[in-house]
């Protein structure tokens, strides 16, 4: 490939990621790779990246959070990317230097680096967004009031039974709906820290008696 279509290249990863709602620096976040990395393969500078396995992950992410094919981005920069032993890695920002300097086992840079890798899956459990798990419930009732019941997982900031704030008690809710007309429609929303939501919606017609 020329440098054009490795620029074209970058840029159609760039758009992709963009396209999924994630700036450069969100799409570091949650993909644990360094923002500098990111640009130099979104400017079309795969050269400076290293070894073909280490491409090949980074583009794996591009697959899992912009639903880029890395199958076949990775077979147009093959083709000058090729692994050898003298091969060196860039450094991964989620490791730590100086278990990397120390040449026997340190307990304490041991216990920090499992404190940092915990930490960093809890911000990326904070920026997906909820999931909402509803209670067996009727499509059809003649009944006025029907009980509504479920689960909400992830790190949730607000949840919204029809606009109507509803409190999570260990992640549960329990909440009485009133029909009043023949099709109501009853709508569950959850919001996380990031303002990113995911709206529920489930129809239940009220059958006259």
């Amino acid at each position: 490939m020329n440098p054009e279509e490795l620029k074209n290249l970058g840029q159609f990863l760039s758009d992709s990621r963009e396209a999924s709602g994630l700036s450069l620096q969100k799409f570091s976040q949650v993909s644990g790779i360094s923002e500098d990395i990111l640009d130099q393969i979104e400017s079309g500078d795969f050269k400076k990246i290293g070894s073909a396995p280490y491409l090949k992950g980074i583009l794996k992410k591009y697959e899992r959070f912009a639903g880029v094919g890395y199958k076949e981005v990775f077979g147009f920069v093959s083709q000058f990317k090729t692994s050898g032993k003298h091969d060196a890695l860039p450094q991964n920002r989620f490791s730590s230097k100086s278990v990397l300097k120390l040449p026997e086992f340190n307990p304490v840079v041991f216990l920090l680096a499992i404190l940092f890798f915990f930490l960093a899956f809890q911000f990326v459990v904070l920026v997906l967004p909820p999931k909402i798990v509803l209670g067996e419930m009727p499509t059809a009732t003649s009944e006025k009031n029907v009980k509504v019941f479920g689960t909400v997982s992830g790190k949730v900031k607000d949840f919204f039974v029809n606009s109507e704030k509803t409190e999570l008690l260990k992640n549960s809710f329990s909440k009485d709906i009133f029909l009043n007309q023949e099709i109501n429609i009853i709508e569950f929303k959850a919001i996380n820290f990031f303002g990113k939501e995911v709206v529920v919606r489930r129809m239940v017609i009220l059958k006259s008696e």
